[in-house]
């Protein structure tokens, strides 16, 4: 009884102890009475009070006993329905738990998907745009990690080929202006050198006509020589 009693935790426990304690001191008077009238050698006495008193007293002894028993059980009873609910509990909330880590981990990973193979989609379409002379196509990394820093070397790369597409074009538009200007010299001197032949054909027939004339001279001075 001292080992339980030191055990006992609820009210109810302590309600069911103490009327289990009055049970049993009863008992224990009617006993030593009992034993006391066989003593002084009072058997009839002694019967008497064994079956007037002593078994009453040891049957609301027992029925003590028996119901500090049963409402432990009932408590084992409701402490394992008590467990069993935890335990139902705490699998739903691991199975919360479970899930929202799932979602977590499915979230963090399209997260870092996308991260990845945005900025892949990106430089491949800034390569291909760079493939088909596209130089317009605008290259704008963000970040720091290994897909930014291709980014920015097809953003340096891209700004690099503008600069060498535009020093080239500058250039053929340089070339496109001189080609001009001797093409311009080409057709001024082939005009000029047209002309300076036309002259000469004028002067070639000039000096014919002038070599006829001086002919024709000679004869009319034989003619007049001769008479």
């Amino acid at each position: 009884q001292d080992a339980f009693a030191s055990l006992i935790s609820t009210p109810e426990e302590k309600a069911l102890f103490d009327k289990l304690g009055e049970f049993r001191q009863r008992y224990l008077d009617k006993r030593n009475a009992i034993t006391a009238a066989k003593k002084a050698g009072n058997m009839e006495q002694a019967k008497q009070l064994f079956e007037n008193e002593f078994m009453s007293a040891s049957r609301g002894y027992l029925a003590s006993v028996e119901a500090l028993s049963e409402h432990q059980r009932n408590a084992i009873d409701e402490m394992g329905k008590a467990i069993n609910n935890s335990a139902r509990s705490g699998y739903l909330f691991l199975g919360v738990i479970g899930l929202l880590i799932a979602v977590a981990g499915l979230f963090i990973a399209w997260i870092l998907t996308r991260s990845i193979v945005q900025p892949l989609e990106r430089a491949v379409q800034a390569t291909q745009a760079v493939a088909d002379g596209d130089l317009a196509h605008d290259v704008r990394p963000e970040g720091r990690d290994e897909a930014a820093q291709l980014l920015h070397a097809l953003h340096n790369m891209t700004q690099r080929l503008r600069t060498i597409v535009g020093e080239v074009r500058e250039g053929s538009e340089s070339i496109a202006g001189a080609s001009g200007q001797l093409a311009a010299g080409n057709i001024d001197l082939s005009s000029r050198t047209e002309e300076q032949a036309s002259a000469l054909q004028e002067t070639a027939a000039s000096i014919e006509q002038l070599a006829s004339t001086v002919r024709q001279n000679a004869d009319n001075a034989k003619q007049a020589n001769h008479l």
